[in-house]
């Protein structure tokens, strides 16, 4: 049966404590009899901690590793400007002025999810 050799990225050992410890123990590369097997090592590590899966190395990839062992930090949703005043916010998260307001500024605020640096750059 052929080996299945997985090279540990940063984000699994970012995202998931227990694969930090298996770096410092036992190195980066680790070798399988089979991808069914990295996988479900994969399975037993994610059970502890953050979520870290196997994924094949691309066909062009140079490295002479199978597939790779990643992760994913789990990101805390923004805050809203009710939950959290004082927070910096997306100029979509204002209503655009009336045309009143409008009339008074050089510039007017822009509807449609707009990101702040269109915005800038519209100045």
């Amino acid at each position: 049966m052929s080996e299945y050799l997985v090279e540990v990225k940063r984000s699994a050992r970012r995202s998931n404590a227990a694969v930090g410890t298996v770096v410092c123990q036992r190195g980066v590369r680790h070798r399988f009899d089979s991808r069914d097997e990295a996988e479900s090592w994969a399975d037993e590590l994610a059970a502890d901690d953050g979520q870290v899966w196997i994924r094949a190395a691309n066909p062009d990839d140079r490295s002479d590793v199978d597939g790779y062992l990643i992760g994913w930090l789990h990101r805390v949703k923004a805050p809203t400007l009710d939950t959290r005043p004082g927070e910096q916010a997306w100029i979509a998260d204002y209503e655009a002025p009336t045309d009143e307001q409008s009339a008074d500024h050089e510039a007017t605020t822009r509807r449609g999810g707009e990101q702040i640096t269109d915005w800038l750059a519209s100045e």
